[in-house]
């Protein structure tokens, strides 16, 4: 989400835009470099991305997820709700969200490979109830619930609803995190 400007405008400029719910996020940065003569002219502007290096990867696998830093400085729990409304970039919990019947926020494990960009969260729950549960949507949280509990960082509108209706049926959710 990148505004525009005209050269005489970069000097100080910049807008936020919020997120919307479809928002394909992806890390990244850019190096900015203005050289100025001694009246203050701009001699030089150059806006470029920066590589990621490997092992930058895998200090975001470490900020983001890690269960080794203190608690609350990682998103690794994982919520399920039976709510279906849709996602917004301004929603901080779950409505509805599980906290029974074995399907209450669990800690995800994290699968993350050396110099990758990417990490797996991997959860799953056994179900303990016996009344038909239809699961619609998940959330990434930074802290064991119950709710509302952490700073939700994700959320998603399962594509298809998954479905509990016994005791013993498991669900697994494999959640992937590109950055």
């Amino acid at each position: 989400m990148r505004d525009n400007f005209k050269q005489q405008e970069k000097l100080g400029a910049s807008t936020r835009k919020s997120r919307s719910s479809e928002d394909n996020l992806q890390f990244h940065s850019d190096v900015e470099v203005i050289v100025k003569d001694k009246r203050g002219k701009i001699k030089h502007y150059s806006l470029q991305k920066n590589l990621r290096t490997n092992a930058g990867a895998d200090f975001w696998n470490t900020q983001l997820f890690s269960a080794t830093l203190a608690p609350g400085n990682q998103a690794n729990w994982i919520a399920l709700t039976t709510d279906s409304t849709p996602p917004a970039a301004t929603d901080t919990s779950l409505a509805s969200e599980e906290t029974a019947n074995g399907l209450a926020r669990k800690q995800a494990s994290i699968t993350h490979t050396t110099g990758a960009s990417s990490s797996v969260l991997s959860a799953t729950w056994t179900y303990t109830g016996s009344t038909s549960k239809v699961l619609a949507k998940a959330g990434l949280f930074t802290a064991v619930g119950p709710p509302v509990a952490g700073t939700m960082v994700l959320e998603t509108l399962l594509s298809s609803t998954a479905t509990v209706n016994a005791n013993g049926d498991q669900v697994t959710v494999n959640w992937t995190v590109n950055y």
